[in-house]
């Protein structure tokens, strides 16, 4: 069976360490995209900002987003190693500003290559 799995990395440092673990685990293929969540972007959200923010201003905007690593897997990748190997690169999802997995099974899905071991997307 097919499923679909979606982490929210707070620690954006971790990718690179993330995604080696995510490999060594069997996933072929993986999407990453930049996100903010709803608490970081209130955050953001002030009366008084101005026009023209800094450079600064925007360097550290930018080094507060998130990442979402999200990928399907066939039943060749174990979800349960997988969230082991993802809390041993960023931590205990129990503690805060670790991130989010979750595990999802796919109904269907089209347009998905099979790759083997070792294969690259």
């Amino acid at each position: 069976m097919l499923r679909f799995i979606l982490f929210v990395l707070n620690n954006p440092s971790r990718l690179t360490d993330l995604l080696a673990a995510w490999a060594d685990a069997g996933v072929n293929g993986a999407t990453v995209l930049e996100s903010t969540g709803l608490a970081r972007s209130l955050g953001y959200l002030q009366e008084d900002a101005p026009l023209f923010p800094s450079v600064a201003s925007l360097t550290q905007a930018h080094k507060t987003h998130q990442r979402v690593i999200f990928a399907v897997v066939d039943e060749r990748v174990d979800a349960d190693d997988l969230l082991a190997r993802t809390e041993a690169v960023v931590g205990d999802l129990e503690s805060p500003h670790t991130g989010i997995f979750a595990v999802m099974p796919v109904i269907m899905v089209k347009g998905l290559r099979k790759l083997g071991p070792g294969s690259t997307a």
